[in-house]
């Protein structure tokens, strides 16, 4: 799977940083969603690396590597086809809410092939930012590895859930899902249609420098769901983005978006201590949302979770005296 996520979510530890953004700068090419042809029990499908995987009857047991992919299974089919689970399952996918099923399922801390061939799965459902030689060690040893890329959007997403719904066997269930999707794509629409014109800018420092994330990325598809302007996209900026206090200042967004644990957030902390961003509007109205890991970090369906919480934030904010529309605003 492309590295789906907009992590300015981890203002945890500048390495963390580090790694994501190298990631994201690793892919430059649009990525290439799987295809799934179907006859009677049988299953042939093209990974999005151009590797070609063939199926007697549906793979049964799945073995996901992060959490975008556990959150794609898990609508799909539940715990009982999942071999196992990455640790990071339990804080940045829809797990750390609820891990109903999955309290006792086995949890890996790497993806590596010595894991990968304990736990047998019949199939391994990878991303572009996982390990390639991993890949090509399993692939040796016969294992299954799809690697799904997907492009930051939540139509993207419903389209890899219907391949994995036909991949799978669960091609019901799978219409079924996209139905509640765009269900309730419909209703944040009508609930959002008046917060159009509100400008936010995803932000991100750890003390080494601020990080953004422009247009064709998750934060941009969030803010999109939620009826918010991306400040940030302004010039046909795209992908991840330094952030200056200059530039911060300049864009002057109604309100920051950070992730944090808890309601804290270290990106909040770094705003807050600036004197350079006495100027900066969201900064004097303290209009600042913390987004937890969970929501912060997604690349999957739960951007409209993300969407959702962030339409009821800008609310309370503009309740609060916090925000303000202001007429003819066309930043």
């Amino acid at each position: 799977m492309r590295l789906f996520v907009w992590m300015f979510a981890l203002g945890v530890t500048g390495a963390v940083v580090a790694l994501v953004l190298g990631a994201l700068r690793a892919e430059r090419r649009p990525p290439t969603l799987p295809r799934v042809e179907a006859e009677g029990a049988a299953r042939r499908v093209i990974s999005s690396d151009g590797v070609t995987l063939e199926f007697a009857r549906p793979p049964r047991l799945i073995l996901p590597t992060n959490a975008s992919v556990v959150d794609l299974l898990d609508a799909l089919v539940g715990p009982e086809r999942i071999a196992a689970l990455p640790e990071q399952a339990f804080r940045w996918s829809r797990l750390a809410r609820d891990r109903a099923g999955y309290e006792k399922h086995p949890v890996f801390a790497q993806y590596e092939a010595e894991t990968v061939l304990d736990l047998a799965p019949d199939l391994v459902i990878a991303s572009a930012f996982n390990n390639p030689d991993t890949h090509a060690r399993l692939r040796e040893r016969g294992v299954a590895v799809l690697r799904l890329d997907v492009r930051n959007s939540l139509d993207d997403v419903m389209k890899a859930l219907r391949m994995l719904g036909s991949l799978l066997g669960v091609e019901e269930r799978a219409e079924t899902v996209c139905a509640e999707i765009e269900a309730r794509r419909e209703r944040l629409c009508a609930d959002a249609a008046d917060l159009d014109g509100i400008t936010a800018v995803s932000y991100s420092n750890v003390g080494s420098g601020g990080w953004s994330f422009g247009a064709d990325s998750t934060i941009d598809e969030v803010f999109r769901l939620a009826g918010l302007r991306n400040a940030a996209a302004r010039g046909g900026r795209t992908g991840s983005i330094t952030m200056s206090f200059e530039q911060l200042v300049d864009l002057d967004p109604d309100l920051v978006v950070m992730g944090g644990d808890e309601g804290q957030s270290t990106s909040a902390e770094v705003l807050r201590g600036e004197a350079a961003l006495d100027g900066l509007r969201a900064r004097r109205r303290d209009a600042f949302v913390i987004l937890p890991p969970e929501l912060a970090s997604t690349s999957s369906q739960e951007m409209l979770t993300a969407a959702e919480f962030l339409v009821g934030e800008v609310r309370r904010l503009r309740e609060a005296g916090r925000i303000e529309r202001r007429p003819g605003d066309g930043r």
